[in-house]
């Protein structure tokens, strides 16, 4: 009987190195595994930096040098000429969706049926919206929907 209890203790002593050394184990894999990825994190934000780093170098190149650059940019800087020139018709496409103008004294997005920018009181130059959803003020001129009552430019009393 005291072997069977000798048995039964070493058993439980070797299982409990067991579980003890693959515990450690698993601390040390886990713990490998934080130090990964917090790494691979700061390689991630480094490579970011570096990036944004080549942006910059990129922005100031093209200004110093725009109209002088060197042959081997002349495809990167027709390229760069090109998406610019896309972006600015996207934005006016954008501006027309919208019925919106850029204010020529403060750059602010203003109704284009609105004669005067209400952020700083300029002339609206540009005012160009109007369609057969729109009549004008008897009294300014300014462009305003065909059921206003008051115009919205000058507030004169249009219709009833």
């Amino acid at each position: 009987m005291a072997d069977i209890f000798k048995n039964i203790k070493d058993t439980a002593k070797s299982v409990s190195q067991k579980v003890k050394d693959t515990a450690e184990v698993t601390a040390q894999k886990v713990k490998d595994t934080t130090d990964t990825m917090k790494f691979e994190s700061a390689i991630k934000a480094e490579d970011a930096r570096i990036t944004q780093i080549f942006v910059e170098l990129g922005r100031k190149y093209s200004a110093k040098y725009a109209e002088s650059f060197d042959p081997d940019f002349q495809e990167s800087f027709a390229a760069l000429a090109q998406a610019r020139e896309k972006t600015e018709q996207l934005k006016h496409q954008v501006s027309d969706l919208k019925r919106v103008v850029k204010c020529a004294n403060c750059g602010a997005d203003i109704p284009s049926a609105t004669l005067f920018c209400p952020t700083c009181g300029a002339k609206n130059e540009y005012q160009s919206y109007a369609d057969a959803n729109t009549k004008k003020c008897p009294s300014c001129g300014a462009n305003m929907a065909l059921d206003a009552v008051f115009c919205t430019s000058c507030g004169q009393k249009t219709g009833e």
